[in-house]
């Protein structure tokens, strides 16, 4: 796992440089247990950046058929239960260009690829 120690903002001390978004990737495609497409994303304390590009790439544990791509965003704040995705309304465009530029920042720093 790429990162380093929270400890300190456990203790209530985060430091001034600490990131204020985090990428990750869930690989398992369409597993019997989850039944989850395979993405990358972002999420930032206010919002969830998700793209499901639903391909197992050959990954132990993950299973055809492919899913077909998609992106989802979402306002965890005010919606906690993820029921809205924002991605596609035109208001959030320039919120959804900011956070992929930020995604594919993080990802290139994590080693990942699209």
């Amino acid at each position: 796992m790429q990162g380093r120690s929270f400890r300190t903002n456990l203790e209530g001390h985060s430091p001034k440089d600490w990131r204020k978004s985090m990428y990750y990737r869930y690989w398992m495609h369409n597993t019997s247990d989850h039944h989850v497409p395979a993405h990358y994303g972002l999420r930032t304390e206010r919002w969830k950046l998700i793209y499901y590009y639903g391909k197992p790439l050959g990954m132990k544990g993950a299973n055809p058929p492919d899913t077909t791509p998609d992106w989802e965003l979402f306002d965890v704040k005010n919606d906690p239960r993820e029921m809205h995705n924002l991605y596609h309304d035109p208001k959030y465009a320039p919120l959804v260009k900011q956070l992929s530029a930020e995604l594919y920042r993080r990802q290139q720093e994590a080693g990942d690829t699209p």
